[in-house]
């Protein structure tokens, strides 16, 4: 934001030269860069346009800087004189209707009459254009004038152009559904119903906070005015600005937030200004606000400041800090938060004025002291290094997805229970919401990539999310994805995915078929992977020669901490027995194989499928041959309790799977 080097100095002319005032500034206030001639270019925190945004705000950080004060009442051109007393309401000559009194929450409006238009002061003149603005005539330029100063806009209608049934009417309101404004400068802006509008019954007048409108603009025939000072909602002036395209020096002030106080400051300083310069004569005033805006009060304690800090001030020396910035000691440690510092919320931002004005570089260097501990282990992410370093090993590529999908994605149906989240502000249609799942873009990931590659291999870790009863719900998942364009995938991932958790520490698990209900993800039924009765996981075609698996990790490392439990391996010899059997196809093999190691847990230690063999001679069968591995822990097994163990085994494979033996 560009500033008036000349005006600075009038306010405080202890300044030696414009350098000075910008090593001050980018010392003790804010970022100050050299611009041309008596102009100088202040980058202003988002926070600090309700007190800084003004020259007046600028010379108290100066001041405060150097330890004195400014020497506003003793200004040669025009000595500011502050008016203390509340603006009259309900004027005769013109009424004010605040229809949007949440987006608008304050607005003043003062008559004056016998206004002589002509040139603005030759030295306001210098102060505009060192500011980046054009001098037009003594009303305008002192519109512009009090903003730079104080901080406030201002706005003069002239008031001979402003329609009512017995007197002018100015309406605060939203913009009617189709309706258009032409601004001063002849563009025409076409207006949307959440906007807001200063209106009188037939036509917007301005778009408020952002921009005047032609036809009640002050020419050189107007010798009656209505000047506009008020607050509006930044958001909603941010909003407007951002959808027209518009930014001026009010919508930047006002899209920023500026304190309600503002208003009548400006308002004093612009009819002072206006009975000086153009001969006007004050009349009635308007302010919607009944009431002066409360003084907010703060705790400080000394004490405190010096913890956060590492200084030593004493209670008189922290006080004397505070009041060159403006602040006002009430009682004891409490004290008055200037009207417009409305950044000022806790007592640690009193300690951050204390420190800039005593000066940051005059801290002394003292390392820091902590105490020195082991830190925590991060099981979770010790978990993704070994992923990453498994699935390397099977030729898999990692991708990185976006956190947000659209409506269509989470269409194609869900694995895991909650609801998903949405967005309150989405960018865009495609990002409407936090991803439940991370199945929907690697599938599309493995599509892309086959436009350059006849085979696959993809995975990706990343967060998910799920709207709970009561909270947010965030876990992180793994999902895999093979893909070969002349060659059937499902079986190459399970077995990807069995040997990987084999390799996390989880061999216990086994896989399910889903149920009809479950798998609309899946292009045909899926599989739940499930260890010690908790579903970690599914898998199945997403499309066709594209399987697709997603594990919930968080739920893998709960079940793989529980396993790492030391067992030493047995001192007596294991016995091999195989059992081969014709099966039907409508028979899990691995259901087979889960059965038989529960016969006797206690002497069946593995069981593994050594052959498979299918042929259209076995009709609707298959031909399997398990190998089982029968060892006790406490003795070595005799030929009769393993003959004994087979039988059992077999007597249970044909009752419950009708199996025909070999």
């Amino acid at each position: 934001m560009k500033f008036s080097y000349t005006l600075l100095k009038q306010f405080v002319p202890q300044l030696k030269s414009k350098a000075e005032a910008i090593e001050l500034l980018s010392t003790h206030s804010f970022e100050a860069e050299e611009a041309a001639g008596n102009t100088l270019e202040i980058k202003l925190p988002a926070n600090r346009y309700s007190d800084a945004s003004s020259h007046l705000g600028i010379a108290d950080e100066l001041a405060a800087a150097i330890s004195v004060k400014p020497a506003y009442a003793k200004l040669k051109n025009l000595p500011f004189v502050e008016r203390k007393e509340m603006p009259k309401r309900a004027p005769k000559n013109f009424s004010v209707r605040v229809e949007d009194a949440q987006r608008c929450p304050r607005y003043s409006a003062q008559y004056f009459e016998h206004v002589k238009i002509g040139p603005s002061p030759k030295w306001m003149q210098e102060v505009l254009t060192e500011c980046g603005l054009r001098p037009i005539n003594n009303v305008v330029d002192i519109m512009n004038y009090v903003m730079v100063e104080t901080g406030q806009p201002l706005h003069a209608f002239d008031y001979d152009k402003l329609a009512g049934k017995k007197k002018p009417e100015l309406v605060v309101r939203n913009a009617k559904k189709g309706e258009s404004i032409v601004s001063i400068d002849g563009t025409r802006y076409r207006l949307a119903p959440e906007m807001l509008v200063i209106a009188d019954p037939e036509k917007p007048l301005a778009i408020a906070g952002v921009k005047g409108g032609a036809g009640c603009e002050v020419t050189g025939a107007t010798t009656r005015i209505l000047v506009e000072a008020a607050n509006f909602d930044g958001v909603s002036i941010m909003k407007t600005s951002k959808k027209l395209g518009l930014t001026t020096d009010a919508s930047q002030r006002f899209s920023h937030g500026i304190a309600r106080a503002l208003t009548e400051r400006g308002l004093n300083r612009a009819a002072q200004a206006l009975e000086k310069f153009a001969g006007a004569k004050a009349g009635a005033r308007f302010d919607s606000l009944a009431k002066a805006p409360s003084k907010k009060e703060l705790a400080f304690d000394v004490g405190a400041c010096n913890r956060l800090l590492g200084t030593e001030f004493t209670r008189t020396e922290a006080a004397a800090l505070l009041r060159r910035l403006g602040f006002v000691n009430a009682k004891k440690d409490l004290w008055k938060i200037p009207a417009l510092r409305t950044d000022i919320e806790t007592q640690e931002d009193l300690a951050e004025e204390i420190i800039r004005v005593y000066g940051v570089g005059k801290l002394k260097a003292v390392p820091p002291r902590m105490p020195l501990a082991i830190p925590a282990k991060n099981e979770l992410v010790d978990l993704k290094s070994k992923v990453r370093e498994l699935l390397r090993g099977f030729s898999f590529d990692e991708v990185y997805n976006h956190t947000f999908v659209s409506k269509d994605d989470i269409s194609l149906g869900s694995l895991w229970q909650g609801g998903v989240v949405a967005l309150e502000n989405p960018v865009s249609a495609e990002y409407e919401y936090l991803r439940p799942l991370l199945v929907y873009a690697v599938s599309k990931n493995v599509s892309d990539n086959f436009r350059y590659y006849d085979a696959v291999r993809l995975f990706e870790i990343g967060n998910v999310f799920s709207a709970g009863a009561k909270a947010l719900g965030e876990r992180t998942h793994l999902c895999l994805a093979i893909g070969e364009k002349n060659k059937e995938t499902f079986f190459e991932l399970k077995g990807v995915v069995s040997r990987l958790l084999e390799g996390l520490g989880l061999a216990d698990h086994a896989m399910e078929e889903m149920e009809p209900s479950e798998h609309s993800l899946f292009r045909v039924s899926g599989l739940t992977i499930k260890a010690a009765e908790t579903a970690i996981g599914y898998m199945g075609f997403s499309r066709e020669n594209v399987s697709i698996a997603e594990l919930d990790l968080g739920a893998i490392l709960t079940l793989a901490e529980g396993e790492r439990e030391y067992e030493p391996s047995s001192k007596f010899p294991s016995v091999v027995r195989d059992v081969s059997m014709f099966l039907s196809f409508e028979e899990r093999i691995g259901a087979v194989m889960e059965a038989v190691e529960g016969v006797n847990v206690k002497v069946i230690a593995d069981v593994d499928l050594v052959d498979e063999y299918a042929d259209e001679q076995y009709a609707d069968e298959q031909s399997i041959t398990l190998r089982i591995v029968f060892r006790a822990k406490d003795h070595t097994l005799t030929s009769d309790e393993v003959d004994k163990e087979m039988e059992r085994v077999k007597r249970m494979l044909v009752e419950r799977f009708k199996v025909r033996l070999r």
